[in-house]
This record gives C-alpha cells, sequence and structure tokens, in this order.
C-alpha cells in the first residue's frame, strides 16, 4: 500500500490535496466533520495544492492514521455533493417548487 501521509512528528501528519481534484469547500467540510477526533489544519501551497495537517488530540495518538484515512473518504464524498448539486441543483430546486406550489382546481 502506498503511503499518502507523511509524519511530521509525533503525533503530526501531512497530506497534500491538488485543488484541481477537490475544492475548499470539501476540504473544510471533511475537516469539521473529524473535528471531534483530530485537529485539522488547512495551508494553501503556492504549487495549486493544499497541505492538510492533522494533529491528534491527546488521547488520539494512535488512532490518528485512521482518522486521516476518514477524511480522505469524506473528503471525496464531500466534492461528490458539492459537485452534484452545480449539476442537478436546479433539477431539485424545480420540484420542491412544483411539489409545495399551490393547488389550483379547474371544474
Amino acid at each position: 500500500m502506498i503511503n499518502i501521509f507523511r509524519k511530521i512528528e509525533d503525533g503530526k501528519l501531512i497530506l497534500e490535496v491538488d485543488n484541481s481534484i477537490y475544492s475548499d469547500k470539501a476540504l473544510l467540510a471533511s475537516a469539521y466533520n473529524i473535528s471531534d477526533k483530530a485537529c485539522v489544519f488547512l495551508n494553501k501551497l503556492s504549487d495549486g495544492k493544499t497541505e492538510v495537517v492533522f494533529m491528534a488530540k491527546d488521547e488520539n495518538k494512535l488512532y490518528l492514521e485512521e482518522y486521516a484515512k476518514q477524511y480522505c473518504l469524506d473528503v471525496i464524498d464531500q466534492q461528490l455533493r458539492i459537485d452534484l448539486e452545480a449539476t442537478f441543483g436546479n433539477y431539485r430546486d424545480m420540484i420542491v417548487r412544483q411539489a409545495f406550489s399551490p393547488i389550483t382546481h379547474n371544474v
């Protein structure tokens, strides 16, 4: 298995993410989703990437790599949600408008 994380010191990992694939919104949402388990810091790099730094909370050092893997899966999910919203959001809005529009009776 390829190790995609760099360990910079005990209790800290770094992941570099390509901004052409994942949006800031997806990265931030995923950071929030694991914030109860680990601290996540996002640093924009000049080469079109974002550095994601994972820092273990004291009691969670043993599980930091697992939390980072969960982050990776979640960021894919968040980006798919964003892409689907951009593609099909207008259809959803149209269905909701139709569903909640007043009913007219033609007698």
